[in-house]
């Protein structure tokens, strides 16, 4: 289809067909890239208008926050310890560092004298410096460091540096009782 030929029953028709496959969230941002595009397309005058302009989302559920207690809260902790990524867990609640950052971390990030975290590219693509309570150095300090291995999380049960903890992490909250809690 060629740019101006493009109007706005084949986003519904687009949208429509989606939603076959994906949550209203997902279909919204494939949308919102759509209408950039074609605002860009307006810019750069390919356009004359954006066809999408005041173009109307789907609605998309809200679900309730829902807060641990403190009894969930350390059923939690206490099979994610037994699952092995425990540490892990650990260290980014404590750092508030992305899961990915927290699995890309390396012991020459680690200041334990200046008692500071270095995430080299953190998601602006800039480092981030984090100061490391006491709790977190005592964390890290008690993790195993493996000759030729610089990463700072690896799994116990064969020492290679962990890719994901999500699996794990899945196990304990299920067996912690906690099913619809989710990490981010």
């Amino acid at each position: 289809m060629s740019l101006k030929s493009f109007k706005r029953k084949h986003a519904h028709e687009f949208a429509e067909k989606l939603l076959n496959d994906v949550e209203p969230a997902t279909v919204n941002r494939s949308l919102a890239v759509l209408k950039n595009m074609l605002g860009f397309a307006v810019d750069k005058e390919y356009l004359i208008a954006n066809p999408l302009a005041r173009f109307k989302l789907l609605p998309e559920e809200q679900k309730p926050t829902r807060i641990l207690s403190l009894e969930e809260y350390w059923r939690l902790i206490e099979m994610s310890r037994r699952s092995g990524c425990g540490r892990l867990r650990d260290s980014i609640g404590e750092t508030a560092i992305r899961k990915s950052e927290g699995i890309r971390l390396t012991w020459s990030l680690i200041g334990f004298h200046q008692r500071l975290l270095t995430v080299e590219r953190s998601k602006n693509r800039k480092p981030r410096y984090i100061p490391l309570s006491e709790f977190a150095l005592q964390t890290l300090a008690s993790l195993p460091g493996l000759d030729g291995c610089p990463s700072v999380f690896v799994r116990f049960e064969n020492g290679t540096p962990w890719h994901s903890f999500q699996g794990p992490f899945n196990r304990a909250k299920e067996k912690a009782g906690l099913g619809w809690v989710e990490i981010s």
